[in-house]
């Protein structure tokens, strides 16, 4: 791998912070507080060799938000990963995608817990135990000027605030991981806050113009949609931002909700923003859920700047 020339590496310099600061503006992020979102435990209970932790968060400006903390019980202080679940149409399930036995959100927390990660989840806006009708949510946000997309990724950095401050958890081995939804999200989160130190997203990386050709954008539910962001940059330029923190991504060909053309794309922007090497095989998978199946045994799609040798989201977090 090599390293950005003098003069992409003080270009990108320059243009990084400003189009950062204009992201975490689209999201409505304040500056980040001193002190992380009250919590309160409401239930904890030992499975196996596991501790979970039932938790909900309250942060200023925001409903409770629920989550779900996993560990091995070792009393360590250990990475972490922030989980970001899928859509699906699964409103019911939110966070519990953490606990499905035979999927590929299953097989990552599985093997995360093995390497012994701890995996932290919330329920996003309209799902789990915040289940609501999604495009009635949306549509409320925007009139009142602001966005469903924005305020999961909110809901999100709080989450992130509270595992950042967990005594059992290591502050500077944190990383973020989710499937389409949860992938689109790992992006903006990575991109916004450097807390994340490796991000892996799968059926997720691609770009808005490649969904703006044949209108493949509009197979997109209502969270999909932030204003003014394809103004202020493209999903390939956000996740540039991340670089060179390590990025893995996964996708599959015939994903209409995440073009594989778009996520080649993306791979030669990142490659000419950063001036970095962006290692790359083509992985053909019949549709999202045969991606989702093959998480735990296919190689990456994308391996972004920052990844070095490493091969899994746990190895690359752990760095």
């Amino acid at each position: 791998m090599r390293k950005p020339s003098d003069a992409i590496g003080a270009a990108r310099g320059k243009r990084a912070p400003a189009l950062g600061k204009r992201l975490a503006d689209l999201i409505g992020l304040a500056p980040r507080r001193a002190r992380p979102p009250r919590a309160a435990v409401v239930g904890r209970r030992r499975v196996g060799s596991l501790l979970h932790e039932r938790v909900v968060l309250f942060p200023g400006g925001s409903a409770p938000i629920p989550g779900l903390f996993i560990a091995p019980l070792a009393g360590r202080r250990r990475p972490a990963v922030l989980f970001l679940h899928s859509h699906g149409h699964r409103y019911d399930l939110g966070k519990e995608e953490m606990l499905e036995k035979g999927t590929g959100a299953g097989a990552l927390v599985s093997g995360l817990l093995d390497s012994g990660f701890g995996v932290f989840g919330i329920d996003s806006l309209c799902f789990g135990e915040r289940r609501a009708d999604e495009a009635a949510t949306a549509k409320r946000f925007f009139w009142e000027g602001d966005s469903l997309f924005a305020r999961m990724v909110r809901d999100e950095c709080a989450a992130l605030d509270y595992l950042h401050a967990r005594p059992d958890v290591i502050p500077g081995r944190i990383g973020c991981a989710g499937f389409s939804m949860g992938g689109t999200k790992a992006l903006w989160i990575a991109a916004v806050d450097t807390r994340v130190r490796a991000a892996a997203c799968v059926c997720a990386l691609t770009t808005y113009r490649d969904l703006l050709d044949g209108d493949r954008f509009s197979r997109h539910e209502w969270y999909y949609f932030l204003p003014g962001a394809l103004a202020a940059a493209d999903l390939d330029e956000v996740a540039s931002l991340i670089a060179p923190r390590p990025l893995f991504c996964l996708n599959a060909a015939g994903d209409d909700k995440a073009p594989i053309e778009g996520s080649r794309r993306a791979v030669r922007t990142i490659s000419d923003a950063t001036g970095m090497v962006v290692a790359h095989s083509t992985i053909v998978l019949r549709g999202v859920a045969a991606a989702r199946a093959a998480t735990s045994s296919a190689s990456v799609e994308t391996q972004v700047p920052g990844a070095g040798d490493a091969t899994t989201p746990a190895e690359a977090a752990a760095r």
